[in-house]
């Protein structure tokens, strides 16, 4: 799937699980940030979709190990959360323009109502702005309490900006 304009603040990749023929899933992204947001720290964040929503309730449990250099500093950190709202996709960034996020996600029998989801993910952003050039590089991982069929995942920013562009492809695999 893609999107080239429009600016949406969220990005809803739903619909292509089906794990009667398939019962591991890997997702590949791409997503810009919209230039000039007022926000010099936002975090991108993910929510899974059951029956097509955005799931909002305190049922996350996240994790991300990162490492980051920009502007002529490095750093490696850990961060998580218990009973959030969101899972985060990157740990931290300063990111407010020419943002490119780039993600691989894993899924396992996604829509067993049996246990409660769980997936992993490894991201990576770039980014060129006036404070200076940077990348940053999270591995992590997520579950939501809820043994309802997942049927997407979606993407926004934690403050509300946009997104220019995105493309993504998902890839399921047989056992």
């Amino acid at each position: 799937g893609s999107f080239t304009s429009g600016d949406p603040t969220t990005v809803a990749i739903d619909g292509y699980f089906d794990d009667t023929t398939y019962h591991f899933y890997k997702l590949f992204a791409m997503l810009q940030i919209t230039d000039g947001s007022s926000d010099t720290n936002p975090h991108l964040v993910q929510r899974i979709n059951i029956g097509g929503s955005a799931q909002t309730s305190g049922a996350y449990d996240w994790w991300t190990a990162e490492g980051r250099f920009g502007s002529g500093t490095g750093y490696v950190a850990a961060r998580g959360a218990a009973n959030a709202t969101y899972a985060r996709a990157m740990g931290s960034m300063n990111s407010t323009q020419a943002d490119y996020w780039v993600g691989e996600y894993e899924f396992y029998k996604p829509q067993d109502t049996s246990v409660n989801k769980t997936w992993k993910f490894s991201n990576t952003i770039s980014r060129y702005h006036s404070a200076g050039a940077g990348a940053d590089k999270s591995t992590g991982g997520a579950s939501y309490a809820s043994t309802s069929a997942l049927t997407g995942l979606t993407f926004l920013w934690e403050n509300g900006a946009g997104f220019e562009k995105g493309y993504w492809t998902m890839y399921g695999y047989k056992i």
